[in-house]
């Protein structure tokens, strides 16, 4: 995993600012204070896998508070999922507390008022769930947050720690393929759900997840719809997903992605050719402003979705704009 915090480096004096500014970074706004006499040290490592942020933190004694302040000053809304390796952590959220140690889990809500602390030395690692992604379940997941889930009671959430470990090294190694990374990403969603849902709550959860990255993806692209080079590519590079999850995302909906986006970027051309502001623009310089770099694919393309060429679209419209028709 590549290192993000170290502080082995820094003057005594200056740790309290340098962790307090990483975790702004790489998390949210806090309040964080040693505890006890000694200086504090600690290192974060980091890795990712598509969305989805995995931080390994190991530290000494300290605090982190969470107010109403820091969260207006900035709020992921992310669900944080601990797994604790070494030492004890205490999560407290929504008048609860909670106490991990090594292989239990629990969460956190970015959104909400929270502490945590380690009253010794701590290892472990937090996983940074984005809420969009869990669609309707974020809400009841986000309702559970301090309570402590035990390896010593639950033979998954025993199986989470060494996954999660081995996981987050390979991803950082760039180990993983785009169809693993793929294959990861939905497998610790699913420990998230597993933990926190019933199996009708896991079915619902994964087919939500997909719905909100169909509509993630659907309003990037029509946002990028002028860009020439926009495709499936520039979709999961800006998303952290595979190209072939792309594709089996939009194929489900009916439409492939390269189809989607023909229509849209038709559906903008043709609402510009009724513009009577924009009468006078060549109809070549208007498909190019929508991505369109070929204007006899176009000419095609539009005929073959509309109907009728752009020239006799922009004429009729004219024709009636002037007969006061419309």
């Amino acid at each position: 995993m590549s290192t993000l915090l170290n502080t082995s480096a820094i003057h005594p004096l200056g740790r309290v600012d340098y962790w307090t500014g990483g975790i702004a970074e790489h998390f949210f706004e806090t309040r964080f204070s040693p505890l006890g006499p000694r200086p504090f040290e600690g290192w974060m490592k980091g890795s990712q896998v598509g969305p989805i942020t995995i931080r390994a933190i190991n530290g000494s004694p300290h605090r982190i508070a969470r107010r109403p302040t820091e969260i207006s000053q900035s709020d992921p809304e992310h669900i944080l999922l601990y797994l604790a390796r070494q030492g004890q952590f205490r999560i407290g959220q929504d008048e609860r507390k909670c106490v991990l140690t090594a292989g239990d889990m629990g969460i956190q809500d970015t959104s909400r008022p929270s502490v945590v602390e380690s009253p010794g030395n701590l290892s472990l690692f937090v996983l940074s769930f984005p809420k969009q992604l869990l669609g309707p379940r974020a809400d009841h997941i986000s309702q559970q947050t301090a309570q402590r889930l035990s390896a010593q009671k639950s033979p998954f959430v025993q199986l989470a720690a060494p996954f999660v470990a081995r996981l987050a090294n390979a991803a950082d190694r760039g180990d993983l393929s785009s169809h693993e990374s793929e294959g990861a990403f939905e497998m610790l969603l699913t420990i998230l759900q597993t933990v926190h849902s019933g199996t009708d709550g896991i079915a619902l959860a994964r087919h939500s997840q997909r719905k909100t990255m169909l509509s993630q993806l659907r309003a990037y692209a029509l946002e990028h719809l002028h860009e020439a080079d926009l495709g499936p590519e520039r979709l999961a590079q800006a998303h952290y997903i595979s190209v072939r999850y792309v594709h089996r995302l939009f194929a489900a909906s009916g439409t492939g992605v390269a189809e989607w986006i023909r229509t849209q970027r038709l559906e903008k051309v043709m609402k510009a050719l009724q513009d009577p502001a924009l009468a006078t623009t060549p109809i070549a310089s208007i498909a190019i402003s929508w991505g369109f770099t070929d204007h006899s694919s176009f000419s095609r393309s539009f005929r073959q979705y509309f109907g009728k060429t752009p020239t006799m679209v922009r004429k009729e419209h004219l024709e009636h704009t002037f007969n006061g028709v419309t």
